[in-house]
């Protein structure tokens, strides 16, 4: 089993949405969600900010930001694959609420991006700095006592209302990896991370 695949279990960092929100003025309070165990028992912690049914109101098309999909690099990583991967599970969930990919050509109504990177590339130090959000995801002391097989990460899914490189609303989820996990519930605890993201996403037809 590659390292690649275990990594994609894990929510990891939106680097360059980070970097942007730094400057970034918020009128709405990060909102805390509380920790929960996936189908494999991951303990994961997740954070929002912004006001989502202000950017998907009346929307029912979106567009992929043309700057704002990023791996940061990592040994473990195959970013292509993980970018590739990434993409086609929030298309899928996107869809099942009814929203409609479009090209960027086609005047979507919003823009969707998002970034990954493990602890060894980007601290809970430096997310907090750059973007004044973090999910305050602590190691068991297993996790802790075994760095070799597990290693945390974080994703951060955003929502642009126009092409610009501060999003209206974004969604930091953190989780540890373990690299010996079986592949393909890897790939399930990755799909349910996606969904539960993108929760707070209503469907069209609940608009």
């Amino acid at each position: 089993m590659s390292r690649y695949s275990a990594s994609l279990v894990l929510a990891m960092v939106f680097v360059g949405l980070l970097s942007a929100c730094s400057s970034t003025s918020e009128t709405s309070k990060p909102e805390r969600i509380k920790p929960e165990r996936t189908r494999a028992a991951i303990v994961t912690g997740l954070v929002a900010s912004g006001d989502v049914h202000s950017i998907v109101k009346s929307a029912t098309r979106y567009a992929w930001h043309p700057e704002m999909a990023i791996v940061k690099q990592h040994p473990q990583l195959e970013a292509s694959r993980v970018l590739a991967k990434s993409k086609q599970l929030i298309n899928a969930e996107l869809g099942r609420k009814g929203y409609q990919l479009v090209g960027l050509n086609q005047q979507p109504d919003f823009l969707v991006g998002f970034g990954l990177a493990m602890e060894s590339s980007l601290s809970d130090n430096q997310i907090l700095a750059k973007a004044g959000l973090v999910a305050g995801l602590t190691a068991t002391k297993q996790q802790a006592a075994n760095p070799q097989r597990y290693e945390k990460g974080s994703l951060v899914i955003g929502l642009f209302k126009g092409i610009n490189r501060q999003p209206d609303w974004r969604v930091l989820m953190q989780g540890y990896a373990d690299f010996e996990r079986d592949k393909s519930e890897q790939q399930r605890n990755y799909e349910a991370t996606i969904t539960r993201m993108l929760r707070a996403v209503p469907a069209i037809n609940s608009l």
